[in-house]
């Protein structure tokens, strides 16, 4: 004689709820994760950008190299 489940529709209903269960767990984690990542990175800018405002003005440009004596005649040197 063949023994038959007694409920296949509650027992597929049931490891499909599981599935799904596990599923949303997984993205929740997942976002939470990706908007940690996001928060990490704002806030590595606006160190970066005090850091910025708390550094000394850069030193002044070096002059220019003096020009040659106008007496120097380069064609004739050649």
């Amino acid at each position: 004689m063949f023994l038959r489940r007694r409920r296949p529709l509650m027992a597929a209903a049931m490891i499909g709820g599981a599935a799904h269960a596990a599923h949303k767990a997984g993205q929740r984690s997942a976002i939470a994760a990706h908007q940690e990542g996001d928060q990490e990175a704002t806030v590595e800018q606006l160190e970066a950008q005090q850091r910025g405002a708390a550094a000394p003005p850069p030193a002044a440009a070096p002059p220019p190299p003096a020009a040659p004596a106008a007496g120097t005649d380069v064609v004739g040197q050649l």
